[in-house]
């Protein structure tokens, strides 16, 4: 588990440092990719905060999603004070009361 944000901060630099690079899901490429992302933290009052960002895998100017420092941003836009990255790639999904309600890119 890698902390997006710490203390209001984006933490994705110290993070991915702290991380153990020989893992796939770890280290510079996997931070700096466009990717669909899943991510969960809390704000201030302790309200839980999920994001999930569709992506593809996609290349060149067809690439979509955001990369770890990006979606820190996004999660302290929203309040988060800690997030913590879930999951990434095409099978980010979230639903709503049992309905799909994003696409993901394992679909396509």
């Amino acid at each position: 588990v890698v902390w997006l944000v710490r203390d209001g901060q984006n933490n994705v630099d110290r993070g991915w440092k702290e991380s153990n690079i020989t893992v796939q899901t770890s280290g510079e490429k996997y931070a700096t990719n466009l990717a669909s992302r899943t991510a969960v933290g809390y704000d201030a009052l302790g309200r839980l905060i999920v994001v999930q960002v569709d992506g593809s895998i996609a290349v060149g100017d067809n690439k979509r999603g955001m990369d770890m420092k990006r979606l820190a941003d996004l999660l302290i836009e929203h309040g988060a004070v800690n997030a913590i990255n879930l999951d990434g790639g095409g099978s980010s999904a979230m639903a709503h009361n049992g309905v799909l309600i994003n696409y993901p890119s394992d679909n396509q």
